[in-house]
């Protein structure tokens, strides 16, 4: 009888063990939905701010105190950004060629010719 008595009470402090773990996991498992449902509300709300400024980004709008320039007006000044950028690239070439046309200058090596103005300048300075 006494042996049977005590396995009942040590089933009754496994019970009581596993019923107490048991509260302790439905509380960790409380908290970590709340922050999951949290994290989760965040994202949508990223992905809803996303969404609108892609629509923003798509529907030409008026920019404040531009003089009601929009979206579309950005065009032209590209274009002429673009222009600008291969104007400069056009007149380095135009150096270029054009140093290659003139005859090679004396301080060169294998340069018989007479001193170019570049040269002629940095002689007068280190004379």
């Amino acid at each position: 009888m006494r042996r049977l008595q005590a396995k009942d009470d040590v089933a009754r402090e496994e019970v009581r063990q596993l019923l107490a773990d048991s509260e302790r996991l439905r509380g960790e498992l409380g908290r970590a939905r709340a922050l999951y449902d949290q994290a989760q509300e965040r994202l949508r709300g990223g992905d809803e701010e996303v969404r609108k400024a892609r629509e923003e980004g798509r529907t030409p709008r008026r920019a404040e105190g531009k003089g009601g320039a929009c979206a579309a007006g950005h065009a032209p000044r590209d274009h002429h950004l673009e222009q600008l950028v291969r104007e400069r690239h056009l007149m380095e070439l135009g150096d270029v060629a054009a140093a290659r046309r003139e005859p090679p200058c004396s301080s060169t090596p294998g340069g018989g010719g007479t001193e170019c103005a570049r040269c002629a300048r940095r002689s007068r300075r280190w004379a």
